[in-house]
């Protein structure tokens, strides 16, 4: 047979892997997508865009990312004339260029595994810089919401561990952001139903958090984060940035401009 007959067939039956990504996936895909539209607002008090448009805008950010946008309510999509969807990258695009930054010398030393689950983060930098300096674990729920104490170093029962505790506690997801997973728990809070809903996902335990009194007047209820960012650039100057956060807005921002390094 002509060899040139044979270098045809494939290029009509064979798709490309995006286009296979794409097709295979679909139904997952409209999972998640419906997941994302029965979230609750994250963005509290600002019109939200209706389900049909919601909709229409994850399937076409499914088409043209080959992705869910599984931040869609935490960028604030949903909320109408609020965000453009054009000025955030896809989250796979995002991993590729954040994992290429990671790869200093053609070995993987990926520090997500730090800065992603909180256990690990909390039990990393109180060992460096002292359990002062961070919010103390108190303890961690697992996939079947069992409670491991950890002063204790074992498991306990859920329900008496949170009726004897005259605290305000918080759960948050380990690998939870963007405030998503999080639960305040009292002494008013179901256990029965609260530990129903966290099954599958593993919480970390810890106190309610006290500012001092003049960052509260920025925003007494909630705490109002102080991030200090910096980037360099490809000519190897720094930039940092100084942002104060309430709940939704940035209060100040100074931009600063270092020393060549």
């Amino acid at each position: 047979m002509n060899r040139s007959k044979l270098n045809i067939i494939p290029t009509k039956i064979i798709i490309s892997l995006k286009e296979a990504y794409l097709t295979f996936n679909i139904p997952k895909a409209i999972r998640e997508i419906r997941t994302v539209l029965n979230e609750e607002p994250l963005w509290k008090g600002m019109p939200r865009k209706n389900y049909k448009k919601r909709l229409v805008e994850n399937i076409a950010w499914y088409i043209k990312n080959k992705e869910v946008c599984e931040f869609y309510n935490s960028y604030g999509f949903d909320i109408i004339g609020f965000r453009n969807q054009s000025d955030y990258l896809p989250y796979r695009k995002f991993r590729i260029e954040r994992n290429m930054e990671d790869l200093p010398s053609k070995i993987y030393l990926s520090k997500l595994c730090v800065l992603r689950d909180k256990v690990i983060f909390a039990a990393f930098f109180g060992s460096l810089l002292g359990e002062n300096y961070i919010v103390p674990t108190l303890a961690t729920i697992d996939e079947n919401a069992s409670v491991y104490d950890h002063k204790l170093y074992s498991y306990v029962n859920a329900k008496e561990y949170f009726q004897k505790c005259s605290k305000t506690l918080f759960a948050k997801k380990i690998y939870g952001e963007c405030g998503d997973g999080v639960y305040i728990i009292t002494h008013h809070t179901n256990i029965n139903e609260l530990l129903k809903e966290m099954k599958g996902a593993k919480y970390i335990i810890q106190e309610k958090l006290e500012q001092h009194d003049d960052i509260a007047k920025i925003n007494p209820s909630c705490i109002n984060t102080i991030r200090i960012i910096t980037i360099i650039g490809k000519k190897q100057k720094n930039l940092a940035f100084l942002l104060i956060l309430c709940e939704l807005v940035v209060i100040q921002l100074w931009i600063i401009e270092l020393l060549e390094v």
